[in-house]
């Protein structure tokens, strides 16, 4: 047993949980690595049945977990820009972006612990995405926004795209945003 290791555990974790707000909001965004394809999942699933099940029926919900198991990860990782989030060293987030034509790029996922939504996580993950060397040569961004997350989206300047005002067949408004 490794008593020192724990004990340093269990600093780090006081030390965290008394920060304040205003340090609490150090987030550090970097690029998905395979190694983090577990946590991720992980992450994603809860997000999508503690959150998104507020909007969605239960299997919707698990048909779309089913798509982010760490293989499926792995292979995000490597066609799209995958980021993920950490606050004192532990997964807050996640989101990913790809190119879809020559003049656009496609954000395919941003996820937040259930726990720290509202503490501008989702933001700095945005604002990385429309940082990225892809979305920096693209003249638009789009995505499809859950029920769940939509007014987040609006906020940050998304917009529906022209005459899909409304949800598709799967509950999702398509948004755009000029870059």
């Amino acid at each position: 047993m490794d008593l020192l290791g724990s004990g340093r555990d269990l600093l780090q974790e006081l030390f965290c949980s008394k920060l304040t707000m205003a340090a609490r909001n150090d987030i550090d965004i970097r690029r998905f690595e395979p190694d983090d394809a577990p946590a991720v999942s992980d992450l994603i699933c809860r997000t999508l049945r503690e959150v998104n099940s507020l909007d969605y029926p239960a299997d919707e919900i698990e048909r779309v977990c089913r798509r982010y198991q760490p293989d499926d990860l792995l292979d995000l990782g490597l066609s799209s820009h995958l980021y993920v989030a950490k606050r004192c060293g532990r997964l807050v987030g996640c989101a990913a972006i790809e190119p879809e034509d020559n003049s656009s790029c496609h954000i395919v996922a941003v996820f937040v612990n259930p726990d720290l939504q509202g503490q501008h996580i989702g933001k700095a993950l945005m604002a990385a995405l429309e940082q990225d060397k892809w979305a920096q040569t693209c003249k638009s961004l789009t995505l499809d926004a859950s029920q769940t997350a939509l007014g987040f989206y609006l906020k940050l300047g998304y917009v529906p795209v022209k005459g899909f005002g409304q949800p598709d067949s799967r509950g999702l408004y398509a948004l755009v945003k000029a870059i």
